[in-house]
């Protein structure tokens, strides 16, 4: 069966990445993955808020606060493959590969 799990940003990083829930949650997709293909979608969370926040200090224009934005939900979901695959050549491998497919 085919699952898409989208996790918020806010779970991940509320105040500060949380390492610990990340690990719970990992374990519980890498049970699901067992019989069924995963993809993952994560968010942005506090870190991506701190980012925009700051680029508007800046008086950046609102398209790059949006980079800002993404970027951090990029580094929330490249931090959650991490401690999924156990460590970052596979994961570095994996993003590779999805990217290539799109």
């Amino acid at each position: 069966m085919k699952i898409v799990i989208s996790i918020g940003g806010s779970l991940l990083y509320p105040q500060d990445f949380d390492f610990e829930y990340a690990k719970k949650f990992a374990e519980f997709v890498i049970e699901i993955n067992k019989n069924n293909k995963l993809m993952l979608v994560t968010g942005g969370g506090k870190l991506a808020r701190n980012f925009i926040e700051v680029a508007r200090k800046k008086n950046e224009n609102e398209f790059l606060c949006d980079l800002r934005g993404i970027e951090a939900t990029r580094m929330n979901a490249q931090q959650l493959a991490k401690i999924i695959n156990g460590s970052d050549k596979k994961t570095n491998e994996t993003i590779l590969k999805i990217s290539q497919t799109q």
